[in-house]
């Protein structure tokens, strides 16, 4: 999901950075806060899996999921909204972060279709955010805004 792309005329391509998917893990990894977020996410999602939404989306015309670009910046706000205590975590948190970070990689090696090189570094440095930001205790605030915006830059 971070950096795939298909080549055929359904594919969605949705350009999302690996900082800013795992600002959603990080939504997700802090159970009982900031619910509608979650709910917001998952709803665009659950559009996004159904191909009729395209459609219904498009003026039921054709299966076109140009309204992508809201999912992306839904994306992009919740990296925002999590920002400032991106570092903060309870030791049930990181657990939580950590097993969904190992869901992700899962689907990301084993789905063969998505297993493209540009997918493939997305992860990687998925993995390699997650890492700091677990690690991140006593850095600055400014240098964990400056190693997510490398990795937004990164891609």
């Amino acid at each position: 999901m971070t950096t795939g792309m298909g080549y055929d005329a359904y594919s969605t391509y949705a350009g999302v950075t690996s900082a800013a998917f795992l600002g959603v893990l990080v939504l997700f990894a802090k159970p009982r806060q900031n619910t509608v977020l979650k709910c917001a996410w998952l709803g665009l999602l659950a559009l996004l899996l159904v191909p009729q939404a395209g459609s219904v989306l498009n003026g039921i015309s054709y299966v076109s999921n140009r309204w992508v670009w809201a999912f992306t910046m839904l994306e992009a706000f919740i990296l925002a909204r999590v920002c400032p205590g991106i570092t903060a975590f309870e030791p049930k948190e990181k657990r939580n972060l950590f097993a969904l970070l190992a869901v992700y990689c899962v689907v990301a090696f084993c789905v063969k279709q998505g297993r493209t090189e540009t997918a493939l570094l997305g992860a990687l440095l998925l993995v390699l955010l997650a890492v700091f930001v677990l690690a991140a205790d006593g850095v600055s605030r400014r240098g964990v805004q400056a190693v997510l915006l490398a990795g937004c830059c990164l891609g």
